[in-house]
């Protein structure tokens, strides 16, 4: 404490003197109260009282804090905020070692000229966002890298509600009690899965479909004074997730809210003040900015979230990644903006894509990096996928395609978390029907089989790679054969420059037969090749000739239809697999008998009638009388019931119009527990020969048994036979649709069957509801053969 005495004779300048010199010694005494050692990339905090009094203090009242290091000169400005009461607040992560000091500016005198200072120290944290530092653009806008230059692999999950109530914080519904509540449970196995992106939105731009911005605080404005009223201890909850979340090894990719929530540069003005607020308060966190979600739907102004995003950028003297999430559009659009910098895609739920869809992005100038942000999350309910159950396959594939079309970051989404579901009277639309068949709670999500196992797969070898970072597409790296797919499900691969590293995804093809690659090589190099399940997580090491060294490898098929992934990596590079080696030879893709493919065809052609040579079809006869459709999607068929004896089927089938094309997954459900037995790939291609009735054919690949090429309808037992058409085009257009027939065509069942038809269904897995038009008739319609 310093004392003071002061004269009652001293003269007026001598008694101003002295108190410009106490009010300098008080400032330095509070500097030095202040004072204090942070670790690098850790928030300093400190807050400050107004004296002022004010109405609206997050209206009335800016304060900016500038921050300078002593040691490089480095100097850094951030707003503080508004925390209740007469309390604001400065939070700032030191980015270089040495002492720091600060000072700030305000209209209120209580806030106005604070001094204060502190050491910045080494962190002797473990976690990348410690040891390494803040995520940046790397140099080649290709891939995120830390501060100190470590390249980083992008890994997201996806709780848009995860600041929200319905992410539980103070309780857990698990019914093995291993967590302590949701939130934790959720963090702690997403880190052990090596999750390390965090994705949600504060949705306090407005009350979206029903679910407002409310959490452990209350509301994010009180008294339904939106932008006016803000409520600090909504804020301050959001801040222990947050703090949470980072405190297990993950970046936040943050989002203010919906893009369909401001439709007009009305809200414009106070879109930015919201985001200034976000930003003083979390601009000291490991984050990206990812401003809204869906800036381009229709409804939404894309040109104001862009100057929201524009005005984040400017502020943030971190430049944090800064971008904007897309809609299922995925418009190339802001790429020349200094403010965006990387691409976040979205491609839909339910929807398959070639890999030119990551490639187009990925070629457009300048160059960003891709994040594939929101793609097929795993068991979505089918209120978002037009109605019909969303195969696995689908997941996973569009995960691997958007890294060999050019990303390093994949955001993955399912269904119980991307929507935080507590227990199963939770009643919110974004987690289905409660007591519904599709309904998911978090506890059950965590270990879905791609989002709880299978990704890390994808991670750990991926990342494994030498230079993993450095691999881009590279479409000569392969030379794939002729029988190879061409439309979605084409093969495709990534490399390095000298193409001494090359990465190959297999998609799943249920509806070409067997194809090879040859694997082109340069110079003198010799290679390890090794096959990767993306399934079962293992890698078997092959044994391949290496013909004409500095040529090529030929690549054998597969072991099946399956996915499945091809490294590729010079002796040289030495590279150890992360995953368990299977080292026993895989046997080669078989071409069984069902498929009809003659030998050395590769698949092409059109060997259907060699198929059925010694099979019976369901149909007997058909008579068409139903209009033609494509205005939805959704799984469509039959419901039949069998006779005294039980039936083996082989093939399941597909009427083919006029406008079909592509592959139809076919499916044979039972309907007593909604059980999926049975899948099919049909190939709708019009060269393919149908059978006298129109039909085209698929092997049957059992659900229930693996490699079992068919499956066992029991007597006296229902099924559904039904084939899922999508509809990828905004409803009712009809553009873009599959065409199918209506429920007027009438099916006459083989005598040799033994079945009864009983009509039309449409629906989605565990959901199915019977169609018009009366006994014996089918959507489609499908056929089978036995």
């Amino acid at each position: 404490f310093f004392f003071f005495f002061f004269p009652a004779s001293s003269p007026l300048p001598l008694k101003r003197l002295r108190m410009k010199l106490l009010c300098f010694v008080l400032a330095l005494c509070l500097a030095k109260a202040r004072a204090s050692v942070v670790p690098l990339y850790t928030p300093f905090e400190t807050s400050f009282t107004a004296t002022d009094p004010h109405t609206h203090p997050y209206l009335d009242v800016w304060l900016n804090a500038t921050f300078v290091s002593s040691a490089s000169g480095v100097k850094m400005l951030l707003p503080g905020f508004w925390d209740g009461g007469s309390t604001w607040r400065v939070r700032f992560s030191p980015v270089v070692l040495g002492p720091w000091t600060f000072s700030t500016t305000s209209n209120d005198p209580g806030l106005h000229q604070q001094l204060g200072s502190f050491t910045a120290v080494p962190n002797p944290s473990s976690l990348p966002a410690y040891k390494h530092g803040f995520l940046r653009i790397s140099a080649n806008n290709r891939y995120f890298e830390h501060y100190d230059g470590t390249p980083f692999f992008w890994l997201g999950d996806t709780h848009w509600s995860g600041v929200s109530s319905a992410e539980v914080t103070t309780a857990s519904d698990d019914p093995t009690g291993q967590y302590k509540s949701m939130f934790e449970g959720m963090l702690e196995r997403r880190q052990q899965q090596k999750y390390n992106v965090w994705k949600a939105e504060t949705f306090a731009i407005n009350d979206e479909g029903g679910n407002p911005p409310t959490n452990n605080g209350g509301p994010a404005w009180l008294n339904n004074e939106w932008f006016v009223s803000l409520n600090p201890a909504f804020w301050q909850d959001v801040d222990r997730r947050l703090q949470q979340v980072v405190a297990h090894g993950m970046f936040v990719s943050l989002a203010q809210g919906i893009g369909r929530g401001m439709h007009n540069t009305t809200l414009l003005p106070a879109a930015r003040r919201l985001a200034l607020y976000l930003l003083a308060r979390y601009a000291a966190y490991p984050l990206v900015w990812i401003t809204c979600q869906e800036y381009c739907s229709a409804t939404a102004c894309a040109e104001c979230w862009a100057q929201v995003a524009a005005t984040v950028y400017a502020a943030d003297p971190y430049h944090h990644p800064n971008s904007m999430h897309n809609c299922f559009n995925n418009p190339i659009a802001f790429h020349d903006q200094p403010w965006y910098n990387f691409v976040t895609l979205q491609l839909g739920h339910n929807q398959v894509a070639s890999v030119d869809h990551w490639l187009e992005q990925y070629s457009a100038a300048p160059a960003r990096p891709l994040v594939e942000d929101e793609a097929n999350y795993e068991q979505i309910i089918p209120e978002y996928t037009g109605g019909v159950y969303l195969p696995l396959w689908k997941t996973r594939q569009s995960a691997y395609q958007s890294i060999v079309g050019g990303a390093h970051a994949y955001t993955y989404g399912g269904q119980g978390i991307w929507w935080g579901c507590y227990n199963f009277t939770y009643v919110n639309g974004n987690c289905g029907k409660v007591g519904g068949p599709n309904y998911r709670v978090w506890y059950q999500t965590l270990n879905f089989t791609f989002g709880g196992e299978q990704i890390t797969f994808m991670r750990d070898v991926y990342t494994s790679l030498p230079g993993w970072w450095e691999l881009e597409p590279a479409p000569t790296a392969i030379a794939w054969s002729a029988a190879a797919p061409t439309d979605t499900q084409r093969p495709f691969q990534k490399a390095n420059a000298n193409h001494t590293v090359i990465f190959a995804y297999i998609p799943f093809c249920n509806c070409t037969g067997p194809y090879t690659g040859s694997l082109l090589v340069p110079g003198t190099q010799e290679y390890d090749v090794h096959l990767f399940s993306p399934r079962t997580g293992t890698v078997m090491p092959l044994e391949l000739s290496q013909r004409d060294i500095g040529s090529q490898i030929e690549l054998p098929a597969p072991p099946d239809d399956q996915d499945w992934v091809y490294v590729a990596v010079a002796k040289s590079l030495q590279w150890e697999s992360p995953l368990p080696r299977h080292h026993q030879q895989p046997t080669v893709w078989p071409i069984p008998a069902s498929r009809g493919v003659p030998a050395g065809k590769g698949g092409e052609g059109g060997g259907a009638a060699a198929a059925r040579s010694n099979a019976q079809s369901l149909v007997a006869a058909l008579s068409l009388k139903g209009r033609v459709r494509h205005d939805a999607g959704g799984l469509l068929g039959l419901q039949v019931l069998v006779g005294e004896h039980p039936l083996r089927v082989t093939q399941l089938g597909r009427l083919r119009l006029a406008n079909n094309t592509g592959c139809h997954m076919a499916y044979v459900v039972r309907c007593a527990d909604g059980a999926l037995l049975a899948s099919a790939g049909i190939n709708m291609r019009q060269s393919a020969q149908p059978d006298t009735l129109g039909f085209l054919y698929g092997p049957v690949a059992s659900s229930v048994v693996w490699g079992q090429p068919f499956v066992d309808l029991q007597p006296h037992t229902a099924y559904y036979i039904v084939s899922e058409e999508m509809s990828r085009s905004p409803a009712g257009s009809g553009v873009g649709d599959d065409y199918y027939d209506d429920v007027g065509t009438v099916l006459t069942a083989s005598a040799s069957a033994n079945v009864t038809l009983l009509g039309s269904v449409y629906g989605n897995f565990g959901d199915f509801h019977r169609g018009g038009g009366g006994p014996a008739t089918s959507y489609g319609p499908l056929n089978f053969l036995f």
